[in-house]
């Protein structure tokens, strides 16, 4: 199945499209204040690229979390709003996935959340434990441990995991944020 997959979680900005079995991508570092303005573009310069018709694609796939609030709104909104006008259908992935993607046994995952705390999975037996770390608290490393920033090839990542989920038929209704912590405002205001 053809799809076009968004990664707008992080600083850099990912779009993958995986057209007759062939992936096309582009990586953009340190795009994060232009998510909004650059996935669509990037994405319909891959279809040009592929020489692909968007009724083509299957799937529309988006990092769900965890990351930059906004930026994850970003891509699941483009990504739901692309599967709802087509038809096609939409999955769901976590910066974690990406991260374990090929790591057998046990795992530590760690992401920066900003101001010196960390997004957390342990990931055991196949299954995550998810967790928020604050600034000063020390991280305990169950296996292997991978941290987010130590990575780069992340839309070879992306295009497999979205690729096997596709193949268990992983798919979703709608692209839902996954939030590991209140955002800034919701802290600020205690809400």
């Amino acid at each position: 199945m053809n799809f076009l997959a968004f990664d707008t979680s992080r600083d850099s900005l990912t779009v993958a499209l995986s057209y007759n079995d062939k992936l096309y991508y582009r990586d953009c570092p340190n795009e994060r204040m232009r998510h909004s303005e650059l996935f669509l573009t990037l994405a319909e310069q891959l279809l040009k690229e592929a020489e692909a018709d968007i009724k083509e694609i299957g799937a529309f796939a988006a990092v769900v979390g965890p990351g930059s609030f906004t930026g994850i709104r970003i891509g699941i909104s483009g990504a739901n709003a692309l599967a709802f006008s087509t038809g096609a259908k939409r999955v769901g992935i976590t910066a974690f996935e990406l991260m374990a993607y090929n790591i057998d046994g046990e795992a530590t995952l760690t992401i920066e959340a900003g101001q010196g705390n960390k997004y957390v999975a342990y990931k055991k037996n196949g299954e995550y434990i998810y967790d928020f770390i604050e600034k000063g608290v020390e991280v305990s490393a169950l296996g292997t441990l991978i941290e987010q920033s130590s990575l780069s090839d992340f839309p070879k990542r992306m295009a497999d995991v979205v690729k096997e989920k596709i193949e268990r038929q992983n798919f979703c209704d709608m692209l839902a944020p996954m939030y590991l912590r209140k955002s800034q405002a919701e802290r600020n205001y205690d809400i």
